[in-house]
């Protein structure tokens, strides 16, 4: 091809970067991506970093966007957007990319095809699909011939799709180790011949499935996939088994706990699934004999029981699981329902836990209205199982608070996520700070859905502003509205989401904020951007793409959520390197880290969460880090900073006579750090 053949001609000249991966050489593509990413967030899409492969570059969905809108689009103009023209471009110039995220609904040209089965780089591999729900057979043959894969995961928002044509995948590439098809809904003679494959594979480490796959039979329902699960040459060490509908069949279970309970490479399970209540206990017993048998297991998410609010409470079979956890010790989480459960049962199973050292963690999946909430905290909190034992989600409307603040104890138990809902024509809302201490956690996920109710009544509204801006326990926020007709009505909801984004912005605690249904203009993101930078908290944004100046982009509003990218991500890499520094990687940025973030409600809960303690440990490292950074001795402290090479610093003069750094008392040198902070050495 010719250079003025070569499609890159179209674009400007700062577009136009030929790739120069070569061995050992890097691709300089990253070095232009602020130019090139001006082009490809208009497909929702960005180049960034693949931190898992040194020295390659990721195609990703822009990480800020809440809906990948562009993955729904189907019509002409979209399949026209100069920008998808461009990432073709890339995709068939470019073998640099070592992990990609691509829309199925975009078209996939022949050059571009063949430049992935040409590909030796590409590790991971991740498709979003439309809401036309069928998987492209072109897509499939395409992931099919990709040799390099060792990654692939199709995702959908809402719903399963279906494969447009043949099985999913005839052979699976012996190189793969991680196989997301949750999503992905299979005929009986496209699931037999799934298994097969996978029958076939012996590399395949990380698997998740649909109950397509896992209950795949006319009659003998997950006979195959059982025998996949216990066969003796197996590797699979995480399984996930997924389903939108619930479950009713308690023979396919019957089943599969069997062929789990042989399985002797297992370490993590999820069955994120429903049970049809009439089978529920049954089943749950079932998985007792899976955690006592399995001696590998270290996580078990147990399925959920299908429950109406007027179901009646069938009784919980708790003697397999005290059994079961007394003699296993192996298990670190358990996500389980005690749905049914009497307190004496509750407490009995809570005692086994206790007695033991090895179980960590334990999530009650339970809805609070179908469980006594205060039962469970009352036994919790006298037990001393608070730092263990976690309440998975608490939803509450605003006429729970009152009635909830009747137990005392919730206060000292963990919540994994809070959902509330503030409704203007509910009861009132003047004691709303006095309720947010209670029930607010710091590092707990909290969406807080707002009626637009509230604009009759301003009190009312100033209350929930005071909530956002004020409140120290709020740091994972997510905002929603409802009755977004009234805007029709009172014109009013513009000044509403300004003054919403300006109460976020002064909350100095917010950590993750999520804005889905927000029409965010540029003046948000530059008011939440000024935020992040002054803060230094926020480490995770993410809003629609797809509202008023989003339809037609401009160019500001573009350059807006890019600074707005950049900022939070410096925060999240700072934050990265303090937790790595803390779990004992010492490093001048992880020690300038800690000096900054020491008292950042997110660290010691991150720190917990990725080294596996509980939260009296991850406090004390915390704390321990903090100490070794604010007492280092100045040898260390001028090798942190990069004043000297050596960890040991040493005079250019031994034989001088002046008063040198280094001679300075250990005493006087600590109270010259109170004052010298490592950012006013260090470079950058």
């Amino acid at each position: 091809m010719s250079s003025l053949d070569h499609p890159y001609q179209r674009w400007p000249a700062e577009l136009r970067v030929s790739c120069t991966q070569n061995g050992d050489v890097r691709c300089r593509l990253l070095e232009h991506r602020v130019a090139i990413n001006t082009v490809l967030l208009r497909a929702g899409l960005e180049i960034i970093e693949d931190h898992k492969e040194a020295g390659g570059v990721r195609l990703a969905v822009n990480d800020s966007l809440v809906y990948s809108d562009p993955a729904w689009n189907t019509s002409v103009h979209w399949l026209e957007n100069p920008a998808l023209e461009y990432v073709q471009d890339l995709m068939a110039d470019h073998c640099c990319f070592t992990a990609m995220e691509v829309y199925a609904n975009a078209p996939c040209p022949p050059r571009v095809v063949q430049a992935l089965r040409r590909s030796r780089t590409l590790k991971r591999l991740a498709i979003y699909f439309s809401d036309k729900k069928k998987c492209p057979a072109d897509m499939i043959a395409l992931v099919n011939s990709i040799p390099s894969l060792v990654e692939l995961e199709f995702k959908n928002v809402y719903r399963s799709f279906i494969l447009d044509k043949g099985p999913l995948m005839e052979e699976i590439p012996q190189q793969l180790k991680v196989l997301d098809t949750g999503r992905v809904r299979m005929t009986l003679e496209e699931a037999r011949a799934f298994l097969w494959a996978l029958m076939r594979n012996h590399t395949v480490t990380d698997l998740a499935v649909n109950e397509s796959v896992f209950g795949a039979g006319r009659r003998d329902r997950g006979r195959l996939f059982a025998l996949f699960v216990a066969r003796r040459d197996a590797v699979l060490r995480k399984l996930t088994l997924f389903e939108n509908d619930f479950c009713e069949d308690p023979a396919l279970w019957t089943r599969l706990t069997k062929a789990l309970s042989k399985a002797t490479t297992l370490t993590e399970l999820n069955v994120n699934v429903k049970i049809d209540l009439s089978i529920f206990a049954a089943v749950t017993a079932e998985f007792a004999q899976v955690v006592r048998r399995c001696k590998t297991l270290q996580s078990l998410q147990l399925p959920r029981a299908f429950v109406y609010r007027t179901s009646t409470i069938p009784q919980h079979r708790t003697m397999p699981w005290i059994f079961a956890l007394w003699h296993n010790r192996s298990l670190r989480e358990l996500y389980i329902s005690v749905f049914g459960m009497s307190e004496a049962q509750f407490r009995s199973l809570l005692s086994v836990i206790a007695k033991g050292e090895n179980l960590t963690k334990v999530v009650i999946q339970d809805d609070h209205w179908n469980v006594n909430l205060g039962m469970l905290s009352r036994v919790i909190r006298e037990l001393g199982m608070c730092d263990r034992l976690h309440i998975g989600r608490l939803h509450i409307m605003h006429i729970d608070f009152q009635e909830l603040s009747k137990v005392p104890e919730l206060s000292c138990v963990k919540l994994e996520r809070l959902e509330v809902t503030l409704d203007a024509f509910r009861p009132v809302l003047e004691p709303l700070m006095e309720y947010a201490n209670m029930f607010y956690r710091p590092g707990t996920p909290t969406e807080i859905t707002i009626g637009c109710g509230l604009l009759t009544r301003q009190s009312a509204f100033e209350n929930v502003l005071m909530l956002l801006a004020g409140s120290s326990a709020l740091t994972h926020v997510h905002i929603d509205f409802y009755d977004h007709s009234l805007e029709f009505l009172c014109g009013g909801c513009a000044n509403v989401f300004d003054r919403v984004v300006s109460a976020l912005a002064t909350n100095s605690r917010i950590t993750v904020m999520e804005l889905p249904f927000f029409p965010l203009e540029t003046t948000h993101l530059d008011t939440l951007c000024n935020s992040a930078r002054e803060h230094r908290s926020l480490t995770v944004v993410k809003f629609r793409s797809c509202y008023r100046e989003w339809k037609q982009p401009s160019a500001d509003f573009q350059a807006a959520v890019m600074r707005l990218q950049d900022v939070v991500r410096q925060n999240a890499s700072r934050m990265n390197a303090a937790v790595e520094y803390v779990r004992g990687e010492i490093t001048a940025d992880g020690a300038r880290a800690v000096e900054e973030l020491l008292d950042h409600p997110h660290l010691f809960e991150r720190v917990r969460d990725e080294a596996g303690v509980t939260d009296a440990k991850a406090k004390e490292m915390v704390k321990d880090a903090g100490k070794s950074v604010r007492n280092m001795d100045i040898h260390r402290f001028l090798w942190l900073t990069g004043v000297v090479s050596q960890r040991q610093a040493l005079r250019h003069d031994p034989d001088a006579k002046e008063f040198h750094i280094l001679d300075l008392p250990v005493d006087c040198w600590l109270h010259i750090r109170q004052f010298l902070k490592i950012k006013d050495v260090a470079s950058g």
